[in-house]
C-alpha cells in the first residue's frame, strides 16, 4: 500500500488557499464595480476628454465636425450625425477590471502591480480611444450599418482580450505560477 506524501498535499493546500484568496480578493475588489453599474454611475469629465480627444483628432483627419461636451456632430452626406460619448464608451470597465486582476493577484508586491498598472491603465485607455475613433471612421466611410457590427462584437471581443491578454503579460512578468 503507498502512502500519501505529506509534503506534495502541503502544496495542494497552498495552492488552494492562493486561488482562495484570489477569488475572495477579486470579488471584493469587484464589488464598487457593480455598484456603479447598479446606481448608473458616470464620470462627465472623463466622457468629456475623450470626447474633445476624438474630436480634435476627426478635426485633424479633415472631417467637418463640431463638439459639444460629450457629443461629436460630424457632417456627412448633408446630414449631421450624433456620437455620443457615453459613460462606457471611455473604457472604464476595461481600465476597472485590469487593476482588480492586478490587484487581487498574490505573490506579487504592491510596488511591482502599481508599476505594472502605470503603464498598462494609459495602454488600455488608448485602445479604447483607437476603437472608438476606427468604429466612428470605418461607420461613416463604409456605412453606418457596420456600426453596431464593429462596436458590440468586433470590440467588445478585442477588448476582453486585451485586458486578459495584460493580466497575462502581468503574470508571467512575475513569473507567477500555481504549482
Amino acid at each position: 500500500m503507498a502512502k500519501k506524501n505529506p509534503k506534495k498535499k502541503l502544496v495542494s493546500q497552498k495552492k488552494i488557499n492562493t486561488i482562495l484568496i484570489f477569488l475572495i480578493t477579486l470579488n471584493l475588489l469587484a464589488i464598487p464595480l457593480y455598484a456603479i453599474i447598479y446606481y448608473n454611475v458616470s464620470f462627465e469629465p472623463m466622457q468629456n476628454l475623450i470626447s474633445s480627444v476624438s474630436f480634435s483628432i476627426f478635426k485633424t483627419l479633415g472631417y467637418d465636425a463640431t463638439l459639444d461636451g460629450k457629443n461629436i456632430y460630424i457632417l456627412v452626406d448633408d446630414k449631421i450625425l450624433q456620437i455620443e460619448i457615453s459613460w462606457d464608451s471611455t473604457g472604464w470597465k476595461s481600465l476597472y477590471i485590469l487593476s482588480v486582476l492586478v490587484l487581487a493577484t498574490p505573490a506579487a508586491n504592491s510596488n511591482r502591480k502599481l508599476m505594472f498598472l502605470l503603464f498598462a491603465l494609459p495602454a488600455i485607455f488608448l485602445i479604447n480611444l483607437a476603437r472608438i475613433l476606427t468604429t466612428i471612421t470605418i461607420s461613416l466611410n463604409y456605412g453606418l450599418q457596420y456600426f453596431d457590427l464593429l462596436h458590440l462584437f468586433l470590440w467588445r471581443a478585442v477588448s476582453i482580450v486585451v485586458v486578459v491578454g495584460f493580466w497575462y503579460v502581468f503574470l508571467k512578468r512575475e513569473k507567477y505560477n500555481i504549482r
